[in-house]
């Protein structure tokens, strides 16, 4: 058996994979407690359905449509996540004020606090040079940004 080769060979590996084996059956049997996530089978357990509709985003920089296809998903990421993330970030800065920093702080003025307002055309000059690091060549103008949608084969019927 393993265990008693590994008894042999040297104890104080054998105490750490007991201690392994028993901290991972507490950790299963708890359930609420998640310590090492990968060895949990509960996360991989559900089966994963597609999605009816899948939201791809489009980048139109100069003439080119930039697609998914074209990028490996991490340079993709880096394409579209600006994009998300500024029409999020006024949002997202309301909310955590009044969730939270208004309520435990009792503050009322806010400015000091949050992110200084960026506007539109900021941003997207800012965004037209960091895609030009990405893309390797210089853009001058960014002409098209939405979400297109994407129907699966199962909703078009």
């Amino acid at each position: 058996m393993y265990l008693q080769r590994l008894y042999r060979h040297h104890k104080g590996w054998f105490a750490f994979v007991v201690l392994f084996a028993l901290g991972q059956l507490f950790i299963c049997v708890r359930r609420g407690i998640v310590c090492t996530p990968f060895y949990q089978y509960g996360m991989y357990s559900a089966v994963e359905v597609p999605h009816q509709v899948y939201h791809v985003p489009s980048v139109t920089a100069d003439t080119t449509t930039l697609s998914p296809a074209d990028f490996s998903a991490a340079r993709w990421d880096m394409v579209v996540e600006p994009l998300h993330r500024f029409e999020e970030a006024n949002q997202w800065n309301r909310q955590i004020w009044s969730a939270n920093i208004q309520r435990l702080l009792g503050v009322r003025d806010s400015v000091p606090y949050l992110n200084a307002a960026l506007s539109s055309d900021q941003f997207f000059n800012w965004y037209k040079n960091y895609l030009s690091v990405i893309l390797h060549r210089q853009v001058h103008q960014i002409s098209s940004i939405k979400d297109l949608e994407l129907v699966g084969e199962d909703s078009a019927q």
